[in-house]
């Protein structure tokens, strides 16, 4: 009778035991079980409190959607707010350097005027002239201006055409001579470049 009680305990599994040989859960059924709990802790709900747990869910989605929208709405007017300041500091800037072209342009008249010098004095007095004209155009660059290119074909979103002209030997449309600098700020041409252009030379009729 001992040994038959000796045998029982000794073939008695402990928890643990037990445990690891139950079969393990899939994630498709702990997530069907975890359903189903959800399901049954709801219909045990009376419907008062059903309406209070759809009011909180409502509640908790607006705010997420309110949250959301005044993001988006805060984004929307970081970028107008940005474009405006560029904006008005393009125009600030074009009406500054506007202003100051006609300027710029007698000062290199002179020095196209003092280009051929003779005497020291001369030279000395040229020398300042285009110390000078460097600081102007160091201060165009840092504003962002830059000289329309002229030695190339006429271009009528960069160039004004003031006249045409017959020229031999040299293709219609190209540009042979300039009246005024055109100049861009950035991207965006401010002042067109008035020049001639060269146009094809016309056929006189055979006698």
């Amino acid at each position: 009778m001992e040994n038959s009680q000796e045998h029982s305990e000794n073939v008695e599994q402990t928890p643990e035991e037990t445990s690891a040989e139950e079969p393990q859960e899939s994630p498709e059924e702990k997530t069907r079980r975890e359903r189903e709990e959800l399901l049954s802790s709801l219909r045990a709900l009376d419907d008062g409190a059903l309406l209070a747990l759809y009011r909180e869910a409502h509640e908790a989605a607006s705010m997420k959607d309110l949250a959301q929208r005044t993001k988006a709405e805060h984004e929307n007017y970081k970028r107008r707010s940005q474009t405006e300041r560029e904006s008005w500091s393009f125009i600030y800037r074009k009406d500054a350097v506007l202003a100051l072209l006609p300027v710029f342009d007698n000062f290199e008249r002179a020095l196209s005027h003092h280009a051929e010098t003779k005497t020291d004095e001369e030279r000395e007095f040229l020398a300042g002239l285009e110390a000078l004209a460097d600081l102007w155009k160091a201060a165009f660059k840092n504003l962002g201006v830059t000289e329309i290119d002229t030695d190339c074909l006429f271009d009528p979103n960069l160039h004004e055409a003031v006249t045409s002209l017959d020229v031999a030997n040299v293709p219609p449309g190209t540009i042979v001579s300039v009246f005024e600098k055109g100049y861009k700020l950035k991207d965006k041409v401010i002042r067109a470049a008035k020049v001639q252009v060269a146009k094809a030379p016309e056929e006189k009729p055979e006698e």
